[in-house]
């Protein structure tokens, strides 16, 4: 059961492309499979996060487990365990507590997250809390968030700027916008995914000015974010990144980017794409975003 958490977590940027580049060691700990699976659904438009100096190679989406791995998955502790948890002396127990909290999904946990985001001297814990506050979808919680974006550990940072997004925190706004110009990519790109999740047109200047970034990672998630305000400006940074890009997660997002905005010619343009894809998992992404835009085009068709 290790080797399939580890494989998950590698899946998911926890591995050499992602989260563990920014020192956070991922525990051999089957509910916390559970807990990645949960939180990768809340972030399903959003591009793995890494550093500036790293290739941008992102490894492909885990197949679905099968029958037996998820019999393999303990059942959810109760919330009075969770909480037992969370309150622990030992650091590994409330990191899990905090991830519990975040699977159970229950509203009224927010109270016990919020202090460990702000207070636990344990920055793996904190970065948990920060994810579960988006899992249980405590809003209110958006003043804390906004405050753990100068935490000392970078991976409590971006995890607090993808939940601000998750949670839809206009209040973080300002704030995103400050960053999406960081000169650190980690911090360039969660912003982008954020503004876009936010839905804001007041990011729309900040978004394009970001598609003259020199990092692909940054001006694909501009480009989708600035799509999905129904803004068409990133779509030819989409396009050259759909023909160009050595990654194929930038590949998929700019096929995602291209189905929200895209006009009846980049159907073909992606039909080509797919044709030349290599990647079994890109393949299927780039399908599935030709069938969006082809179903878009049709409707509008006079």
């Amino acid at each position: 059961m290790d080797g399939q958490v580890a494989e998950l977590a590698d899946a998911h940027g926890s591995g050499p492309c992602g989260r563990k580049a920014l020192g956070v060691q991922v525990p051999p700990c089957p509910r916390l499979a559970l807990f990645l699976a949960v939180l990768l659904t809340a972030l399903s438009a959003a591009a793995p996060i890494v550093r500036a100096q790293e290739p941008l190679q992102y490894p492909p989406p885990p197949e679905e487990p099968d029958a037996r791995q998820k019999a393999a998955q303990p059942p959810p502790v109760t919330l009075d365990q969770a909480l037992l948890e969370a309150k622990s002396a030992n650091a590994v127990e409330r990191r899990q507590g905090a991830s519990d909290l975040g699977l159970l999904r229950v509203k009224a946990a927010s109270g016990t997250l919020v202090d460990m985001l702000l207070s636990d001297p344990d920055s793996s814990a904190r970065q948990a809390a920060a994810i579960s506050l988006a899992m249980v979808g405590a809003q209110s919680a958006a003043p804390e968030l906004i405050k753990a974006l100068q935490d000392k550990d970078e991976a409590v940072r971006l995890s607090s700027i993808e939940s601000l997004g998750i949670l839809k925190a206009s209040s973080a706004e300002e704030d995103l916008i400050k960053l999406l110009q960081s000169p650190d990519l980690a911090t360039a790109r969660a912003s982008a995914m954020a503004l876009g999740l936010i839905g804001s047109p007041k990011a729309a200047g900040a978004l394009k000015a970001a598609l003259q970034s020199r990092d692909e990672g940054v001006r694909v998630e501009a480009a989708v974010a600035l799509a999905s305000l129904g803004d068409a400006s990133g779509l030819a940074a989409a396009r050259q990144l759909l023909q160009n890009s050595k990654s194929s997660w930038v590949r998929m997002r700019a096929a995602y980017a291209i189905s929200l905005m895209g006009t009846s010619a980049d159907v073909n343009l992606l039909a080509t794409a797919i044709l030349k894809e290599k990647d079994p998992a890109a393949r299927r992404a780039l399908l599935q975003s030709q069938k969006m835009l082809e179903a878009k085009t049709a409707a509008s068709a006079p």
